[in-house]
């Protein structure tokens, strides 16, 4: 299961096919509202957005996120930083 939220968002990166000037989309669904995981996915979002990133949780639970093409990594090691802080990995 570790892996499983950053595969999910590598897999809706991989997905978008933005190019750099648009930046890439993430968007990973979470489920109930009222879950456990959705409650950890809202504290993954403040982590993400205290260092600096567009994040938030939507409504039905998915978490979504634009950032530029060129920050692709950071993204990524920031978002396995948080999720992992959140108790999600």
């Amino acid at each position: 299961m570790k892996h499983f939220w950053l595969a999910m968002v590598l897999a809706a990166v991989a997905m978008t096919g933005c190019s750099a000037s648009e930046g890439e989309h993430a968007n990973v669904d979470s489920g109930d509202a009222s879950s456990p995981v959705f409650e950890a996915q809202e504290t993954l979002a403040e982590c993400m957005q205290d260092l600096g990133w567009e994040v938030q949780v939507l409504d039905d639970g998915r978490i979504d996120s634009t950032y530029p093409t060129s920050q692709k990594d950071e993204f990524v090691a920031d978002y396995d930083e948080c999720k992992h802080l959140a108790g999600l990995g």
